[in-house]
């Protein structure tokens, strides 16, 4: 049941506006009907169809389950809203760097991967 999007220019959408203008709107359900139809409170779903709350996993199950909406899908689509506001924010963010002195110079420590740790250092 998920509608093509339109190219938008500003970048990617909110999943919430997506589900919204697509979705809910089209089958002229109130948010407090389309809340009691997935089993979540009025207000979690106003606030994510407000783009004022991030589409949990849990949520894009209910929305697939009841409104047949693409679960993955639904899911990318937060994922590159996440990633496009971040990018939007990358300079404000203020870190020391982290350096590691080597014989003659400083080099770049590189930190192992969360997967890359062994169980002994958990």
């Amino acid at each position: 049941m998920m509608a093509k999007l339109e190219n938008h220019s500003v970048g990617p959408l909110h999943p919430g506006h997506f589900v919204r203008k697509n979705v809910i709107d089209p089958l002229g359900l109130s948010v407090k009907d389309a809340a009691e139809a997935l089993g979540v409170h009025r207000v979690a779903l106003s606030r994510f169809l407000n783009e004022q709350a991030a589409l949990s996993p849990d949520m894009a199950i209910r929305l697939h389950k009841a409104l047949g909406a693409n679960f993955e899908e639904l899911m990318r689509m937060q994922n590159d809203y996440d990633i496009q506001q971040a990018k939007k924010r990358f300079g404000e963010i203020r870190v020391a760097s982290i350096r590691k002195t080597g014989i003659g110079s400083e080099q770049q420590l590189a930190l192992p991967l969360p997967w890359q740790f062994s169980r002994s250092c958990e």
